[in-house]
């Protein structure tokens, strides 16, 4: 099975962007490969790939999932705009697309890099700063 994911985020006047393709077989064990053509992406990502393909690998596994073996076929890069994080985001969720999850369980925020996020189903995500401060006013 095949995926891709294209990244795309704007937060404080800086955008994030990156754009990356998988192919997954079945494997007894983890990998990830490389299409020939992309020697210099893989130089340049390597390590935030393989870390957001672990990142999906893992949480499909916990959920009973088997193990696949990846292959990354096309990583678009915008040099003024494509960092480590938002490739590591882009990776994550076009393999969680391609073992066969929906874009709604991933949901990215943003603490100074941009990093994905598993989002239970059927739990909406509620920030901690949400829940109503108690009343002072005696009522």
């Amino acid at each position: 099975m095949q995926s891709s994911y294209k990244f795309f985020k704007h937060r404080n006047g800086i955008s994030a962007f990156a754009e990356v393709a998988i192919s997954i077989e079945p494997s007894s064990d983890f990998h990830v490969g490389w299409a020939d053509d992309l020697v210099r992406e893989e130089q340049d990502y390597r390590n935030a790939v393989r870390e957001g393909v672990s990142q999906a690998a893992r949480w499909h596994t916990d959920l009973g999932g088997e193990h696949a073996s990846f292959t990354i076929c096309r990583l678009v890069e915008l040099r003024v705009d494509t960092k480590e994080d938002s490739v590591l985001c882009a990776a994550t969720m076009a393999a969680w697309k391609a073992l066969g999850h929906p874009e709604s369980e991933i949901e990215f925020v943003f603490d100074g890099k941009w990093r994905p996020q598993r989002v239970a189903k059927g739990i909406s995500h509620v920030s901690r700063h949400s829940t109503p401060l108690p009343r002072t006013d005696g009522l």
